[in-house]
């Protein structure tokens, strides 16, 4: 579980900076503030899949 934790972290960095570049959108091509927004949205669902399954092995460990 250890690697997951590290994972997760990477991804709430990655969502982090995401935050901190949107105030220069306004600069950027709207083709790279599409891809930003994408890339966003797939580690934003890549976390979720993540979470779920962590929290489920939790749960399993907890109750075994």
């Amino acid at each position: 579980m250890g690697k997951t934790w590290g994972t997760l972290s990477a991804l709430v960095t990655l969502f982090t900076a995401g935050y901190f570049v949107t105030p220069f959108f306004s600069l950027l091509p709207a083709e790279v503030i599409n891809l930003l927004v994408s890339l966003i949205f797939l580690f934003g669902a890549i976390y979720v899949v993540i979470t779920v399954r962590l929290i489920y092995r939790i749960i399993e460990e907890l109750s075994a």
